[in-house]
């Protein structure tokens, strides 16, 4: 019997990370952020700066007014700066970029049977850039992006409530999953009061995952003994590590 016939998802609602949980764009995403903050704002960035559960209009903000600039000019830089992101990504795009095993498997799949969204620290248009390159951007028609956000609570908020708007649905928080790799995606899905589940394709930080407060840690290889728990559900204690299984 097909899986998809033995599981009834229809009122869950799945949110995806993307950088680091589905796919790996090797560095790319994070030179692009650089340079076009470099060219928009006229700065050099000789710092070291890490993306990991980072927003990016959260960076566009830092630099922006530790250069000084006037208020009333931030839609103007804005829309230079995000310009420069998508030409700059877009001359990057597909070199040596990868989906981890599975992550698209799983997307179709619940895209089938349940209902699935974006809760990514991109801004929506560079999001779409990585996706659109795997084939990916037209199973997300709903979601919560690094456009307006400062934090991942935002972010995650963002793609509850356009996810509700988007299939005409209020989902039941107990049924609501996101899917991360950081330490921030996971509180993001606390502080919204969901469930965080800890996708680690390189096996980095699963001496993490109690610390950081996640209800379910595996990868996408492993993805069918979490479905399989959530459809019929028991009481655990501390996390749930589905790749043990």
């Amino acid at each position: 019997m097909d899986l998809k016939d033995t599981m009834d998802l229809k009122e869950h609602l799945f949110l995806f990370d993307i950088d680091g949980t589905i796919l790996d764009i090797r560095g790319d995403g994070k030179k692009a952020l650089i340079r076009a903050l470099e060219l928009s704002l006229d700065i050099f960035i000789k710092d070291e700066i890490s993306l990991l559960g980072g927003i990016d209009s959260v960076f566009f903000r830092h630099y922006f007014n530790e250069k000084g600039l006037s208020i009333s000019q931030f839609d103007v830089y804005w829309k230079k700066f995000e310009s420069l992101y998508i030409e700059i990504m877009s001359g990057y795009e597909g070199h040596n970029w990868c989906v981890f095993p599975d992550s698209m498997k799983n997307i179709s799949f619940l895209g089938e049977i349940s209902n699935i969204a974006l809760a990514t620290g991109n801004i929506k248009s560079g999001a779409m850039i990585k996706l659109e390159h795997f084939g990916l951007d037209s199973y997300f028609t709903a979601g919560g992006f690094g456009d307006k956000a400062e934090t991942r609570s935002d972010i995650v908020k963002e793609a509850i409530s356009s996810a509700e708007t988007v299939f005409n649905r209020i989902f039941d928080k107990k049924k609501i999953y996101l899917l991360g790799d950081t330490q921030k995606d996971m509180t993001g899905a606390v502080e919204n009061g969901i469930n965080p589940v800890l996708i680690d394709p390189e096996s980095k930080n699963k001496s993490n995952a109690e610390r950081w407060e996640a209800k379910f840690y595996g990868n996408f290889t492993s993805f069918d003994n979490f479905l399989s728990f959530i459809t019929n559900p028991s009481t655990i204690n501390g996390t749930f590590f589905f790749d043990e299984i």
